[in-house]
């Protein structure tokens, strides 16, 4: 009786113990490492378990980093993670976002050049566009057959602020439609701020990378 009780207060104390070391969990992505984590915190970053089993985790005692949904210590927050996260747009689009793309204008412009855009939680936005747009403008053929077109080139400097609204879109893509003053800082421009509008449309690539409709990239930066 003696011996048994001696047993079950040294199970007492191992679970006591065991219960008291809190989860402290590193994440490797993208070549960057955070944390630690506790367990709440680890939870809200895996997401899901899609996620978990693409993500690097190493904690105290492990030899390498593994994928967290192989992680026996992590078996059971993984099994009640979803398979997959649900998609939110709006929670998705918040932050800064730039575009190094080629994007062509209408008609006979092309412009070359940078869009930055921060989208903010509380629906509004900034936009600076900067770069040089190509402007063809027609001439005189100098010979017959000859295209009667010449180049006038133009630095860009745009910025735009205002608000937006997201419209999530039955094919996968998401609307947003932007509303706000316009000012143009370009060489030999009036700089006067007009009001203006803008709808793109974006699909979600990735964790940090977005593509409208037309191919245009867009990856997520520091803001």
């Amino acid at each position: 009786m003696h011996r048994r009780a001696l047993l079950l207060s040294g199970l007492a104390a191992l679970l006591t113990a065991t219960e008291a070391v809190a989860l402290s969990v590193y994440v490797a992505e993208d070549g960057q490492v955070s944390g630690p984590f506790d367990e709440a915190a680890l939870k809200a970053r895996l997401e899901s378990r899609t996620k978990a089993a693409a993500t690097l985790v190493w904690m105290q005692g492990m030899a390498d980093w593994t994928p967290a949904s192989k992680v026996p210590a992590l078996a059971a927050l993984v099994a009640g993670l979803p398979l997959d996260a649900p998609f939110d747009p709006a929670a998705y689009l918040v932050g800064a976002w730039v575009s190094d793309d080629h994007a062509m204008g209408s008609g006979k412009n092309a412009f070359v050049g940078k869009i930055s855009v921060v989208f903010a939680a509380n629906g509004s936005f900034t936009m600076q566009i900067t770069g040089n747009r190509t402007t063809l403008k027609a001439i005189p053929a100098p010979q017959p057959g000859a295209p009667p077109m010449e180049s006038e080139y133009l630095y860009w400097d745009i910025s735009t602020v205002g608000t937006y609204v997201l419209r999530q879109q039955a094919d996968g893509y998401f609307e947003v439609t932007m509303k706000g003053t316009v000012t143009d800082n370009s060489v030999n421009a009036d700089g006067n701020a007009l009001k203006g509008e803008e709808v793109r449309e974006f699909r979600r690539m990735g964790p940090d990378h977005m593509q409208t409709r037309y191919g245009v990239n867009y990856r997520r930066t520091a803001s």
